[in-house]
This record gives C-alpha cells, structure tokens and sequence, in this order.
C-alpha cells in the first residue's frame, strides 16, 4: 500500500510540472484577461500589456472546491521567479471570472524579463479542497522551487489547469 501511495505522489508531482507547458494543459477550460488582451497559451504580450493583475476564470470550477493560483516564471534564475500566490479562491468565484489583485499570500508582479529573450509564464491552478492544513506561509519570489511548494505548501494538490503565455521586452 505504501508503494501504491507513494507512486501516485510521483506521478502527480511529475503531471503538475509537466502539464502546463503542453498544448493539452492549454485546453483546460482556464482564462487569463489583461483588460480586453486575452493571455492565451503560447501567445507574446508585451510587458505593458500585463502590468496589471489579470482577470482569471475557469469554467470547469466546482462551486464547493477551493483553488489555489500560482503565476510562476521558469526562466527566470536557476528555479524561476514567483509573480502571484493567491490566497482560496471559491469555484463560485472562478466560474464567474476574478481579479487576482490584492489578498494574496504574495500578490501580482508583471512579467519583466531581459531584453531580447522573451520568458514563459505559468499560470497553474490547484484544486486544494482535499488537501488539508496548507502550510503555505510567504515565500520568496526569486529562485522559487516550484516542485518543493507543490509538495511542502500545497500538500500534492492536483493542478486541474494551467496555460502559458510569452512576454518579451
């Protein structure tokens, strides 16, 4: 049983970091909104263009689960960079469309990668209604380990979507 358990932990923790940079996690019933600028999957914007924290639906949320959002950049240092962790956000919510400014757990910073080489950014929503006691605390932007928060902070809560988009100065 023990193997049986640990197993399906693997494979979770390897479906949560492979799925968002694959087509197939792109078609997963999440929106992303910069005012009228939709941020969808693969797409460039520019850094002007999502200065702001975005608008975020998901039309697959169950009204009695809880979500957590995190916008991620893997370009960035050696682990990548943290640009939102949201606070529960309700199905409810979800459903209807939210802004993700203001109470979070690390609130929204607009993409500002290098000139020149444009760099990925992750939004990837977990359904942690099952995941019990989060001990999520507040964690540092820069060379955020990403795999050890999913495991630590989200205790293995299943990432239900995610979508990338490309910004480039």
């Amino acid at each position: 049983e023990y193997m049986g358990t640990f197993a399906m932990k693997m494979f979770r923790a390897i479906l949560v970091l492979v799925l968002p940079l694959t087509c197939l996690a792109c078609e997963c019933n999440l929106s992303v909104k910069y005012g009228s600028k939709n941020g969808n999957c693969k797409q460039l914007l520019t850094k002007a263009e999502t200065e702001s924290a975005p608008a975020v639906r998901f039309s697959s949320a169950k009204t009695d689960h809880k979500y957590r959002l995190i916008v991620h950049d893997p370009d960035a240092s050696s682990k990548g960079y943290l640009h939102l962790l949201t606070n529960d956000i309700s199905g409810q919510q979800l459903l209807g469309g939210i802004n993700v400014a203001g109470n979070n757990v690390v609130d929204y910073m607009g993409p500002s990668p290098p000139a020149g080489k444009p760099h990925k950014y992750k939004f990837m929503l977990f359904d942690v209604t099952a995941a019990g006691k989060l001990n999520v605390g507040v964690p540092q932007r820069s060379d955020f380990d990403l795999s050890a928060f999913i495991h630590d902070g989200l205790n293995n809560a299943p990432q239900v979507a995610g979508l990338y988009y490309q910004v480039q100065v």
